[in-house]
């Protein structure tokens, strides 16, 4: 049908038509190395307003402790974690944090301001011992998740039963050096909001 209605002279003057639009578009793309080295930098994006300007965090432990405004941040996301780290415990599989455990979250603290409940062995006796540590391990790693330290997994505590590292111990003796009651100022803020 082509071939029929158009001359070879026209033809072939249609294919060098298309051919060099062709090589056009490669050039124009970037594909090439000419079409790369002719391609101009996007613009940068404008400076923002005064107004609206980042603020630098401070940077470590102790700097974000001793800054109000990096501590009151963290005191909200840590108290953040802690819900989400009580509805893990209520989900977790038995031996999940200790063998021939299980753990569950009481709702609101008891008398003692415990406020999770691990039981042991096959008659699921109480464990105040594991429950303590587990209470400790939750405190600790819904804390160094919001600080400004390196967050690699397993880095400061274990993802999956929370046992603390020895990386976390360093940086929780840390934060009990910048800030002493650092511990209690946790666990008061931990119970006010479960007490709810």
């Amino acid at each position: 049908m082509f071939t029929a209605r158009y001359p070879i002279h026209m033809r072939l003057m249609l294919f060098a038509i298309f051919f060099t639009a062709v090589l056009a578009f490669i050039s124009g793309c970037g594909v090439g190395q000419a079409g790369a080295a002719e391609t101009p930098e996007p613009p940068a994006p404008p400076a923002p307003h005064a107004a609206y300007a980042v603020v630098d965090t401070p940077k470590g432990v102790c700097d974000c402790l001793t800054d109000r405004r990096c501590r009151g941040l963290a005191m909200s996301a840590y108290l953040e974690n802690v819900d989400t780290a009580l509805r893990e415990v209520d989900g977790a599989l038995p031996n999940r944090f200790f063998p021939e455990s299980d753990a569950s979250a009481l709702g609101k603290p008891d008398a003692q301001g415990d406020f999770l409940r691990v039981t042991c062995g096959p008659k699921r006796a109480e464990c105040t011992d594991k429950r303590d540590e587990l209470e400790k391990r939750l405190i600790y790693t819904s804390f160094f998740s919001v600080l400004p330290v390196d967050q690699r997994k397993g880095l400061n505590f274990d993802p999956m039963t929370w046992a603390i590292t020895d990386t976390g111990q360093k940086l929780m003796k840390e934060a009990r050096r910048c800030r002493p009651a650092i511990l209690g100022e946790l666990g008061r803020a931990l119970l006010k909001k479960i007490s709810k």
